[in-house]
């Protein structure tokens, strides 16, 4: 089939036709076709289908080719075979799998009765790029394979997001769609639905529709086998920690981030088209994730990241932009520069409208005038305004309307605004929302702050209720979450719903296994603060999976949650593994390290018995941060003994900080001295003094505190900190109790200033992290900065504190956040903390801010700074030991491949189709081209723009379960997607295949789609079953069939029918939901006495087989070759000609959603292609050589049709690479003085330091020689010597330290290391045969 070279020297070279054809499937014509003509990416062993999905019913009634593009040869297949040209010759012309098949059955056949005419026509694609039936499509970018097409696709995309970030990428917005999800039919405001807003907790739709049926999910219960993934859905207990993400929301696995940048930047898989974001981020459409501060484009005081790359949070609402000048197209899209919108006309209005004039002013001003008939801009906007009578009118603006944001929040612009610099925007609640027992109905708009969308509005508004008389609560809707959350339902595995009322005033009902686990659901957070007694732990189902802080501290967070900066756990245990970056080769020892430490809390997790397990970094000694309980790692005792680098700067403390954050008006040295008390300084230290720039940053000081803006004239700022004081009777009595302190006095550990603001970086705050801007009133009562002087905090008991919020909102008309009443009793706007002196004469409007709080995001006291500080270590400097020169590994660098085509053509490739591939396609019986779109199976539509209704399937055959007589077959699993009804119909189906051999050390997991059909029958019922509460719990239509087929590795006999694994689907209202499953055979397979055919009745033409994962053994009868129907009792003529000779014809199993008219063979061993006429010789040539034993694979992109399994000695793709050695003579040591030994060889796991264990072998005594074969390019980089004396004490010993090292063959003495044992947990006594 594919055509190998193997050279003399047993090196494999692939023929370059592999690297250039590409196949075309799905090709066959049909009266009703959803997907059709599909090219397959094949990307880290997922196979992903490319197709045209218009997401309606297509048909196609032509099926051979009469004429070719793109000069390609049209040639018949008599004509082929009178030249002897083979079929696997035309698989190199990139013409379509289908007609090679059929040419196949007409090679074979020639001189039988075939049933293929010898005048049907192939086209000779030869053209560069050019595929397809009539070589009708042609590939962007001037490329040869689908694989480096859709490659440079992503390279552009990425070339724009990365390289120019502060670039606006009107590409994307020029080109792209904003992707929708559309069964869901509900109003949403002027943005779509994304899939993920279902089920997300947050209501998009009016009413809350997205969030129907949604506790079905959020009180799901998993088996005891299965991992509950956090947002409900259960994955394989097996599939937890094993370096995949299955979960959906990533719960599964470690996450070292949360954006998931990588996504909107790579081609489509199913890891990034089914991500879910992690509650409180907004989604982009393409699984990549944003925060809620980058959602609201809007807020001038949050510092935004680079965002979306679809840009999906501007959408509709452009102009609001706090970074760029925007215009929204119709669209919803952006544009930059000058436009021209077709919707207005040369005098700025589509409408006479004076309102609608109006708010075409304001979007001018807004967007500084970059409309063409905008008559002004930023500068001057307010003056038209004015002249058109547009201030003071006593109306609101809503722009944009309807809001983008939510479906019942409104967008008002102030236009009493002179500044469109930094203009006045108000979020107003105008809908429904609903709640637990009502349905929450405004009556008059309700101011919201940005920050309630931090917390979820929809808990603040039901928390509030009918809050200042702004709405009415509506108990007899049917839009409303239950009262009692439920608490009477049962899960589908008939258990009672895991419920604890947390906080019975929040809106809305969740798992009682979200209890501590490290995210907030309740509106003030009480779910987070529970200290619940053992008896009562609520996470104690789960507990396997979970990760324990102690057992008085019982917390419930995931694995994924581990790897977040900001300590949960009193003793800092979740943060262990933060800057552990191990790849896919080290998952093994990852998942044991890992599996173990959260099982281990289950039990006895005393602080002594995580001793161990919770060694600090030792980068994160001194660092500033408090990583231990009550920052015992930043005693000053400690840290005065300690080294920094020599880029840092050394605190008077002997903290160690980056030069950066001096003189940036944030104190990282607990006793300020990078900031105020730098002015104390007169002389450096000696290790100060080498830092260049240091004086330049004590100018900075100088200017920042010459003058304090607050108690200006009472204290001397050159040694003086001024605050209120604390111990006295009254603070606030400035003439008695005088607001200054000695800068000595900061960081000392005693309280001197009210609230303890010169002890923040000292002291315990609310979160058992030091302090800060939050505000302790005694031992059990802690605020966080944003409560203190909130007036809405007031509904929690929490009221403003009569020192601190003195200035606050204690008027009616100072009653914004940032509005402050002086001590004389004059009122500012906007006065607040804006480093500007307004209140005279002591400046008391800038006391107390916290000006690197973000209010949009939340973030709280230096986190951005502890988020970023694995980014700002320098990289150690591994020496070499022994210092004699090793083999070196040599790192090929190659030049990024050049797009071939004009900047404007490229990006009109790069972005058109989406997530999907752009092809250019030719048009039948004209010149002309168009651009067509190939999607992935998450999207459908003519430029992939729409979510499809989805299963996600990710499964592997665990092959030890395996009889043994069929232990070398391969085995052809048929993957069926089904819906009962008036009778049994495949909607989709997908085929995967197994080879016990290649999988007797590591299983293969297989993962794909199945897609629901989008025919108006099955998009009607789909619809309707959503709002059938009661038929969703008892009626399961949707199932996913496994039926395994026996191929007997090189015959061609009929493929065996094994049996069936049966899954229902229980939760298909979901858009998209996800099967995992393990194929076990059942103990009793092949017991005869067990067998549930034994005694069973089957129909004629039909056989009994097993269902090999019911509780009990069962059977089914399924119908023998060509038979259909629910008795199998109709044949399918088709049947007779239409599969090729040993395979099986299913009628009506490739699904509606692709081609429905014809069946589907199941081909025996070696065959391929849709009737099964095509073979695959890649073994014939033996590309194995005589290292290895060649395995058939069924690679449908046709670039790897085999796989070498090799002997132990060797590795590599074709077996040609000997596995290289560390050999190591060992010298020096006297071996009667040792009683066992133990080798290990470790790799450096950066920049944490931490040794990876790759290989440790035991041994008696003293080994003379160790060898080490392995299977890496390098070598680990450590090696350790463990030996045990007479009385099992050990010592540890370096016997090579060496990076990027090829082989290791020395003779040495080993270096003793005295003090390792802090270092490397004890092992235990070496167990020795």
């Amino acid at each position: 089939m594919w055509g190998y070279i193997r050279g003399m020297t047993g090196v494999v070279l692939m023929s370059s036709f592999i690297q250039a054809h590409i196949l075309l499937y799905n090709t066959e014509s049909s009266q009703s076709l959803e997907r059709f003509d599909c090219v397959y990416y094949l990307k880290n062993g997922e196979m992903i289908p490319y197709c045209r999905q218009l997401g309606e019913t297509y048909s196609r009634f032509n099926n051979y080719a009469d004429h070719c593009f793109n000069q390609g040869k049209l040639v018949s297949f008599q004509e082929l075979l009178e030249r002897d040209i083979s079929p696997s010759d035309i698989l190199k012309w990139s013409s379509t799998i289908e007609i090679v098949d059929q040419y196949a059955s007409f090679y074979h056949e020639s001189n039988s009765n075939s049933s293929i005419t010898s005048n049907i026509f192939v086209c000779n694609c030869s053209q560069r790029g050019t595929f397809g039936m009539m070589c009708e499509y042609e590939l962007p970018f001037d490329s040869i394979t689908f694989d480096e097409s859709l490659r440079a696709k992503f390279d552009i995309r990425t070339h724009y997001y990365t390289i120019t970030p502060t670039h606006i990428p009107s590409y994307t917005q020029e080109y792209s769609d904003i992707l929708c999800y559309t069964t869901l039919e509900c109003y949403t405001g002027a943005l779509c639905l994304d899939w993920r807003d279902i089920c997300n907790g947050e209501q998009q739709c009016m009413e809350g529709w997205d969030e129907e049926n949604c506790d079905i999910l959020e009180f799901n219960e998993c088996e005891d086998d299965e991992y509950r993934c956090l947002n409900g859905m259960c994955i394989r207990e097996e599939y937890w920690l094993d370096s995949d993400r299955d979960c959906m929301d990533h719960s599964d696995e470690r996450t070292l981030g949360f954006r998931n940048d990588e996504c909107s930047l790579e081609p489509a898989r199913i890891e990034c088209d089914d991500n879910f974001c992690m509650k409180g981020l907004f989604s982009c459409g393409d699984g990549q994730c944003a925060t809620n501060g980058d959602r609201h484009i809007y807020q001038r005081t949050h510092v935004r990241t680079q965002g979306c790359e679809s840009w999906r949070e501007y959408s509709y609402m452009c102009e609001l932009s706090a970074q760029y000048n925007l215009w929204t197209k119709p669209n919803g899209l952006c544009v930059s520069g000058s436009y021209n919108d077709l919707t207005y006309d040369k005098n700025g209005s589509n409408h006479s409208d004076n309102y609608e004039k109006c708010k075409y002013l304001i979007r001018c001003a807004l967007s500084n005038g970059i409309e063409k008939h905008c008559p002004c801009n930023e500068t001057n906007c307010s003056t038209v305004l004015i002249n058109s009578s547009c201030m003071n009118t006593g109306k609101p603006y809503y722009y944009p309307y309807p809001s983008p944001i939510r479906n019942n929040v409104l967008i008002v612009i102030d236009e009493n605004v002179y500044d469109w610099k930094n203009p006045k925007i108000i979020l107003l609640l105008f809908g429904s929302v609903r709640c637990r027992g009502y349905l929450l109905e405004s009556r008059n708009p309700l101011r919201l702050g940005t920050y309630e969308f931090t917390l979820k509005v929809e808990n603040i508004l039901c928390t509030v209720g009918n809050f200042q008389n702004a709405s009415q609560k509506n108990y007899t809707s049917n839009h409303k979450f239950s009262a009692t959350c439920w608490n009477t339902s049962r899960t589908f595995s008939n258990q009672t719903y895991a419920f604890y009322d947390a906080c019975p005033e929040a809106g809305h009902c969740f798992s009682q296994y979200r209890i501590d686990d490290k995210h907030t659901d309740c509106t003030y957070g009480q779910d987070e603060k529970r200290m619940l007694p053992q008896e009562e732990e609520l996470c104690a189902p789960l507990r396997k999976h979970r990760f324990r802080c102690l057992a008085q501290h019982l917390t419930c967070m995931s694995i994924r949650d581990i790897s977040l900066e900001q300590a949960s756990c009193l003793n800092k245990c979740d943060t262990i593994m933060d800057e552990r970056t191990l790849d896919i080769f080290k998952l093994d020892r990852r998942k044991n390290e890992l599996d173990h430490r959260v099982k281990s809390t289950a039990y006895d997790a005393t602080e002594y018995a995580l001793m161990w397990t919770c060694r600090l970094n030792f980068n994160h000694y001194c660092d500033s941060f408090w990583d231990l309980k009550m920052g015992l790692d930043e005693q000053e005792n400690v840290c005065q003994a300690w080294s920094c680098l020599p880029k840092q700067y050394r605190c008077k403390t002997g903290q160690c900080i980056d030069l950066s954050w001096v003189c940036d008006s944030e104190w990282d040295c607990s006793d300020a001295s990078d900031e105020e008390g730098l002015l104390l300084n007169d002389n450096w230290s000696n290790h100060n003094s080498q830092l260049v720039g240091l004086e330049e940053r004590k100018l900075l000081c100088k200017s920042l505190y010459s003058e304090k803006p607050s108690f200006t004239g009472i204290c001397d700022t050159r040694k003086e900190y001024p605050c209120y004081r604390a111990s006295v009777s009254d603070p606030l009595d400035i003439a008695t109790n005088r607001p200054c302190i000695n800068l000595t006095q900061i960081g000392d550990g005693i309280i001197d200033c009210y609230g303890a603001l010169d002890e923040k970086n000292t002291i315990r705050g609310c979160n058992d992290d030091m302090l800060g801007f939050s505000f302790k009133v005694e031992e059990t009562s802690c605020f966080e900065y944003v409560q203190v002087c909130d007036s809405k905090y007031q509904l929690n008991q929490i009221h403003p504190d009569p020192v601190m919020c003195l200035n606050i909102h204690n008027q009616s008309r100072c009653s914004e956040n940032n509005d402050v009443v002086c001590r004389n009793g004059t009122c500012v706007k906007s006065g607040r903390c804006d480093n500007k002196k307004d209140c005279y004469p002591h400046g008391e409007d800038e006391y107390w801010c916290y000006r690197r709080f973000q209010i949009s995001t939340g973030s709280y006291y230096r986190d951005l700074k502890r988020a970023n500080r694995k980014n700002n270590m320098d990289p150690f400097n591994i020496l070499s030991y022994p210092f004699a020169s090793m083999k070196t590994r040599k790192t090929n660098h190659s030049l990024a491949r050049k797009w071939n085509v004009t900047e404007q053509v490229s990006v009109l490739y790069a972005y058109t189709c989406n997530r999907g591939m752009s092809v250019i396609t030719s048009l039948r019986n004209e010149s002309a081209t168009i651009l067509s779109c190939l999607c992935p199976p998450a999207y459908y539509g003519n430029r992939c723009q729409y979510f499809s209704d989805r299963i996600t399937v990710i499964v592997h055959l665990e092959s030890i379960t395996l009889p043994p007589v069929y232990a070398n077959d391969t085995i052809l699993v048929l993957v069926t997607f089904r819906f009962l009804d008036v009778q049994d119909t495949v909607l989709d189906h997908q085929i995967f295949y197994v080879n016990p051999v290649l999988e007797q050390m590591y299983y293969i997991k297989h993962r794909f789609y199945l897609l629901y059909s989008r025919s108006t029958k099955y998009l009607d019922h789909k619809r309707q079953r959503y709002w059938n509460r009661t038929n969703i719990i008892e009626q399961h239509p949707y199932s996913v069939h496994f039926v395994l087929y026996s191929l007997v590795t090189g015959n061609e006999s009929v493929p065996v029918e094994l049996g069936l694994f049966h899954y229902p689907i229980y939760f298909d209202f979901l858009p998209a939901f996800r099967l995992t499953a393990i194929l076990k055979f059942p103990f009793w397979y092949g017991n005869s006495s067990l067998d549930p055919c034994a005694n069973a009745f089957c129909p004629l033409n039909s056989i009994c087989k097993p269902i090999m994962n019911h509780d009990s053994p069962s059977f089914y009868c399924s119908c023998e070759s060509g038979f259909t129907g629910k008795n199998c009792t109709q044949f399918k003529d088709e049947c007779i000609s239409y599969c090729a000779m040993g395979s099986i014809c299913k009628s009506g199993h490739r699904g509606l959603t692709q081609l429905v008219d014809h069946p589907l063979c199941i081909c025996s061993y070696g065959r391929f292609g849709p009737r099964c006429n095509l073979r695959n010789s890649a073994c014939h040539s033996n590309p194995c050589g005589f290292n290895g034993t060649c395995h058939l694979t069924h690679d449908r992109t046709g670039k790897t049709p085999f796989k070498c399994s090799c002997t132990k000695a060797f590795f590599g793709e074709y077996c040609e690479h000997e596995k290289i050695a560390v050999r190591i003579e060992i010298r020096g040591q006297e071996i009667a003085q040792v009683q066992a030994s133990i080798i290990q060889f470790y790799d450096f796991i950066f920049p944490r330091m931490d040794l990876s264990i790759q290989h440790q072998k035991v041994a008696r005594g003293l080994p003379s020689i160790v060898r080490y074969d392995h299977d890496r390019t390098v070598v680990p980089e450590m090696g350790i010597l463990k030996i045990y004396d007479k009385t099992w004490n050990v010592q540890y010993f370096v016997l090579y330290v060496q990076t990027n090292a090829s082989t290791i063959n020395l003779v040495t003495t080993p270096k003793h290391c005295p003090f390792t044992a802090i270092s490397i947990p004890p092992m235990g006594k070496p167990f020795i045969r």
